[in-house]
């Protein structure tokens, strides 16, 4: 591997690992949202209706912070960070 190529490794798996970062800091930054979200419910005094709304946000916000959570799928993240081919194809052209 050229120094060119070594250095442009190095810069991409950089970024790749400041990315999983931005990603789990967001996932938990949703999820205090969500969990602050149901003890405000729980203070108040909510129709069945909307105790069911609220639920549905709370439970929308943790299913995306999942899906953000680098270490929800972490042989997914590792492998993109060992074998990126495999996960990006178009760098194989």
């Amino acid at each position: 591997m050229t120094i060119d190529a070594l250095a442009t490794e190095e810069k991409r798996k950089a970024e790749f690992v400041s990315e999983l970062i931005q990603n789990w800091e967001e996932s938990a930054r949703l999820r205090r949202f969500a969990k602050s979200m149901q003890e405000s419910a729980g203070q108040l005094d909510l129709s069945e209706q909307e105790k069911n709304d609220v639920q549905q946000v709370i439970d929308w916000t943790n299913q995306y912070a999942d899906s953000l959570d680098p270490l929800c799928d972490l042989p997914q993240s590792v492998s993109e960070f060992v074998r990126p081919e495999e996960a990006y194809s178009w760098l194989l052209n």
